[in-house]
């Protein structure tokens, strides 16, 4: 993404993708999220998915998910903002080495697309919207049938 030109609410959400997906620490979540950060995503009704309240809410859904998956890596397709919304469209692929709550690991390779769009104010995430293939990812983990 060499000479890119970014704005500052595009450069905190790449952050959550170049360091905080990568290394999920604290003082980087509270960085980019306010304490009162909502997440709105149609799976939070599955407690393998569900998100939470704050930075430390975000910190436990990725290690959660880091935890199933010993090779995790995300790709960022695209980015774009207006105002003080960001969305970006992302996929993530890795093998599920790890339990994912009651799911033991299966050794199945996964690979989810999803678009999330964060509202930013004062220089945090108060807001994110998220929509993935929670379908898919279920499908492939052999949950679900097709």
């Amino acid at each position: 993404m060499a000479g890119d030109t970014r704005t500052k609410n595009e450069l905190i959400v790449l952050k959550i993708f170049d360091e905080l997906w990568r290394r999920p620490d604290p003082s980087t979540a509270s960085e980019l999220f306010a304490p009162d950060y909502r997440s709105h995503d149609w799976a939070d009704s599955d407690p393998l998915f569900a998100g939470g309240v704050g930075p430390g809410g975000v910190l436990d859904f990725i290690r959660r998910v880091r935890s199933a998956s010993s090779d995790l890596c995300f790709e960022l397709v695209s980015l774009e903002s207006v105002a003080d919304l960001v969305i970006a469209r992302w996929a993530m692929t890795g093998t599920h080495t790890g339990p994912l709550g009651p799911l033991a690991p299966t050794g199945r390779l996964v690979r989810v697309e999803g678009t999330v769009l964060y509202r930013i104010r004062g220089g945090r995430i108060v807001e994110g919207w998220h929509w993935w293939d929670y379908d898919g990812a279920l499908r492939q983990l052999g949950v679900r049938r097709n």
